[in-house]
C-alpha cells in the first residue's frame, strides 16, 4: 500500500461524492436557467468551474493503484467542464 492511501478507499469516495455533488449542482443550474429563459427571464447560471476536476484528481490520486478513469465521471459530465473546454476554443470577442 502506498504511503497516504486508505486500504478500503474512503478518501477515494469522499472525493468521488464532492465531485459528483458538484457537478449534479452545476447540472441542476444550468436546467434551472434554461427553464427560465424559456419563461422570459433573463437570468442566467453561474457554474462552479475546476472544483469537480480538482475532486476528481483528488480521488485519482488517493485512490488504489489500478483505479481506472472511472473517477473522472463526474468532471467529464460537469457543464463547467464543458465551458472551460468550449470557451476556450470558442470565444467570440476574441479577434
Amino acid at each position: 500500500m502506498l504511503p497516504g492511501t486508505c486500504s478500503d478507499g474512503v478518501l477515494t469516495i469522499i472525493f468521488f461524492t464532492l465531485a459528483a455533488l458538484v457537478a449534479l449542482g452545476n447540472i441542476v443550474g444550468v436546467v434551472g436557467a434554461m427553464r427560465r429563459q424559456r419563461r422570459g427571464d433573463d437570468r442566467g447560471f453561474s457554474c462552479v468551474p475546476f472544483l469537480s476536476i480538482l475532486f476528481c484528481v483528488g480521488a485519482w490520486l488517493a485512490g488504489p493503484e489500478p483505479l481506472g478513469l472511472w473517477v473522472i465521471v463526474p468532471a467529464a459530465v460537469d457543464p463547467s467542464t464543458w465551458s472551460l473546454i468550449l470557451g476556450a476554443v470558442h470565444n467570440p470577442t476574441r479577434k
